[in-house]
């Protein structure tokens, strides 16, 4: 006797999978109104909405009642959190992040690659004089905040070139969004290994990030200390630079990632 199953797309399946594409769709933009999701995903309003307040009923997605709009919510951020934590790299990095918070009693996050944008999948804050940092969850052009350019300068030149070749999201005043400034900046990340950002995502803040390579040697990730623009203007960058290296020399060394011409773990290494 044979077997029938449902055909992937059609009923309770179905439901299933476009609220996939839901909760997908704020992996590529943080906020949503219902007739702009519809649209994106090719879906009813109806529809959209219904799935939409589905899923606020589980607290995976949250309204916005002033502004109409919907976002992630902090039950997925908790799930989030919980499997960042359970992979390689989540688990490899998270004693690391903690340490480099406890040195620089300031915000550290993981950020990792994801498509033309990075992800934070960790956070480590002990910067309680910090109003706004990017928060578990959000997602950034990686063109902005030193978080993306430690990670962007280090992609294939393919790569590059197709970020590069696409609209650059002003964020702040001081996003770049020039492809001819931001490749140069790119190249003083390759050359001195880490990156720097003033206000590029958050008015106000200041971040260094360094980027992190598997066991391949391939940039898949980076570490990211921020604190205020003028405590990083008091303290200086050195204070944060140093630690922010050995942190991501140390995350890659853990994850089998061998210099060339060096091997085991060194402080200040990348």
């Amino acid at each position: 006797m044979s077997e029938t199953f449902p055909v992937y797309g059609t009923g309770h399946l179905g439901s299933v999978a476009n609220a996939i594409d839901v909760l997908k769709a704020f992996g590529t933009r943080g906020e949503w109104r219902v007739t702009e999701l519809s649209r994106e995903l090719g879906l009813g309003k109806s529809t959209t909405h219904r799935l939409l307040q589905t899923l606020a009923a589980g607290g995976l997605v949250e309204q916005v009642a002033e502004r109409g709009t919907y976002v992630l919510g902090m039950e997925l951020v908790r799930i989030a959190r919980a499997a960042a934590r359970r992979t390689t790299l989540g688990a490899v990095a998270h004693p690391h992040l903690a340490e480099l918070a406890e040195r620089t009693q300031d915000a550290v996050l993981l950020t990792v690659l994801r498509g033309h944008r990075y992800l934070c999948v960790d956070v480590v804050n002990e910067a309680h004089h910090i109003i706004s940092v990017v928060q578990l969850g959000d997602t950034v052009g990686l063109h902005a905040g030193a978080g993306g350019k430690a990670i962007l300068a280090f992609q294939p030149t393919v790569f590059r070139s197709l970020v590069l070749g696409e609209p650059l999201v002003h964020y702040t005043d001081q996003t770049i969004r020039s492809p001819e400034e931001l490749e140069v900046e790119l190249e003083s990340v390759r050359r001195n290994g880490y990156a720097f950002s003033d206000g590029e995502v958050t008015a106000g803040s200041a971040s260094i990030a360094a980027p992190i390579r598997d066991a391949d040697g391939r940039v898949i990730a980076s570490v990211n200390a921020t604190t205020s623009s003028s405590r990083m203007r008091e303290l200086g960058i050195e204070r944060y630079r140093d630690p922010v290296l050995e942190a991501a020399h140390n995350i890659s060394a853990d994850l089998g990632y061998v210099r060339p011409g060096g091997a085991g773990r060194g402080r200040g290494q990348e």
